[in-house]
């Protein structure tokens, strides 16, 4: 908690290519016919009260094969 009071950036476990590839595999086929597709990705971590993830999905305009 003080860490993020103070705005400190959150560099512990778990690393930030990790929990995309475990997003990416949970929605592939959902989201997306699968991950090659993905023209856009971003991750960050944030300490906070509410660990969660958060997940924005926008069409990049290729058609499902």
């Amino acid at each position: 908690k003080k860490l993020a009071l103070r705005g400190a950036p959150h560099t512990s476990k778990c690393d930030c290519d990790n929990l995309a590839k475990s997003v990416l595999d949970a929605l592939q086929r959902l989201a997306f016919w699968d991950d090659a597709s993905v023209c856009d990705l971003r991750v960050s971590k944030r300490y906070d009260d509410n660990p969660r993830v958060e997940v924005v999905i926008e069409s990049c305009g290729n058609p499902r094969p």
